[in-house]
C-alpha cells in the first residue's frame, strides 16, 4: 500500500487492508507494468474493496492516486447499484476523458479494481483490449 493509506491503516486496528505476499506482489507489480507500457498510461494501480492502493506502476505528478483510489472505489459502488437498479448487474467499466487526462476504471474479481491514467486522445478500447491481453 502507499504511505498514507498505509499509515491510516496502520493507525487503526479495526482496519483490516489487503495484504499480497512478494510472490503475488511481483507478479501483478509485472503485469501492471506491461499492461501501463502496452497500453500507453501513465499508471496503472489495483485498489483493493475498501479503496487502497495494493500496488501503483507508474506516476501522474500533481495526481494523487491515492484520492483518486478512493474516489474510484466509490465510483464504481454506485454504478454497480445502478447497473443492477436497472436489471443488469454486469458492466465493462467506467471511463472518464479529461482535457489532458482520462481515468479507466475496470472492475476484477472479488471488488478488486483497475485503475489506469492515460493521456487525453488515447482510444479507450485500445486501453480495455490491452487489458484483456
Amino acid at each position: 500500500m502507499s504511505g498514507s493509506v498505509a499509515e491510516a491503516f496502520a493507525g487503526d486496528s479495526t482496519l483490516h487492508g489487503t495484504t499480497l505476499d512478494a510472490e503475488k506482489s511481483r507478479i501483478i507489480r509485472e503485469g501492471l507494468e506491461a499492461y501501463r507500457n502496452h497500453a500507453g498510461c501513465y499508471a496503472s494501480s489495483l485498489i483493493d474493496p475498501s479503496g487502497a492502493i495494493l500496488i501503483q506502476d507508474g506516476a501522474l505528478q500533481g495526481v494523487s492516486l491515492d484520492t483518486l483510489a478512493v474516489l474510484a472505489t466509490a465510483s464504481m459502488g454506485a454504478t454497480q447499484m445502478m447497473a443492477q437498479h436497472l436489471g443488469d448487474p454486469s458492466y465493462g467499466g467506467i471511463c472518464h476523458q479529461g482535457k489532458e487526462c482520462c481515468i479507466y476504471l475496470a472492475p476484477l474479481t472479488r471488488g478488486f479494481i483497475l485503475m489506469a491514467l492515460y493521456p487525453s486522445g488515447t482510444d479507450v478500447t485500445g486501453i480495455r483490449q490491452s487489458l484483456v491481453k
